[in-house]
C-alpha cells in the first residue's frame, strides 16, 4: 500500500496512469508545486498562499527530496513567520522544517487506502507514484475531504433521530 522512498525522484506525467474514480489519481493535486531546499520559510509560505495549497515538495538540484506543510513552517518559526526582528527569522531555510522520509502511495490505490495510510503514518499528504515509480502528484487530506464531499451522500432510509 504505502512505501517509504528515500532515493531521487523525477516528476511523471499525469497521463502515465488513468484517473479512475475512487483512486488516488482521480483526487490528487497535479501538477506538482516545488521549491528549492534553500528557499526561505517566508518564501515557501508565500508560494503556498499564492497557489492556495498547504504542502510543497522540496527539490535539491532538480530532485525531490522532502515535503513540508504550512503547519510545519509555522510550528518551527521562532516567534511566528509574520514576526520580523533584527535576526530576520523569516529567512529561516525551509529545509529545517521539512520531512525527508517520504511516505508515498501508488496512483491506482483507493482513496480509502490513502486515508488509512495518512492516519497510520500520521501525515497529511502523500506523494503519488505512477507505474514507473515517478512522482506525478500529491494527495492531501484536503483532497480526500473534497472527494468525500463530492460523493452522493443521499441516505434512502435515514435513521430516526430523537
Amino acid at each position: 500500500m504505502t512505501t517509504a522512498r528515500l532515493h531521487s525522484w523525477s516528476a511523471g506525467t499525469p497521463d502515465s496512469v488513468r484517473r479512475v474514480a475512487g483512486t488516488v489519481a482521480a483526487v490528487m493535486s497535479s501538477p506538482l508545486v516545488t521549491i528549492e531546499v534553500n528557499a526561505s520559510s517566508t518564501d515557501a509560505l508565500a508560494l503556498m498562499r499564492q497557489r492556495d495549497i498547504h504542502h510543497l515538495l522540496l527539490t535539491d538540484r532538480g530532485r525531490i527530496v522532502a515535503v513540508v506543510s504550512d503547519r510545519d513552517l509555522v510550528r518551527d518559526a521562532p516567534g511566528g513567520l509574520e514576526r520580523r526582528d533584527q535576526h530576520d527569522h523569516g529567512r529561516r531555510p525551509v529545509f529545517l522544517s521539512a520531512h525527508y522520509h517520504l511516505i508515498t502511495i501508488a496512483a491506482d490505490a483507493t482513496v480509502e487506502e490513502a486515508a488509512e495510510a495518512m492516519l497510520t503514518q500520521r501525515v497529511s499528504s502523500l506523494p503519488v507514484l505512477n507505474r514507473a515509480d515517478k512522482i506525478m502528484g500529491i494527495v492531501t487530506s484536503r483532497d480526500l475531504l473534497r472527494s468525500l464531499a463530492r460523493r452522493d451522500t443521499t441516505v434512502t432510509n435515514p435513521p430516526h433521530l430523537p
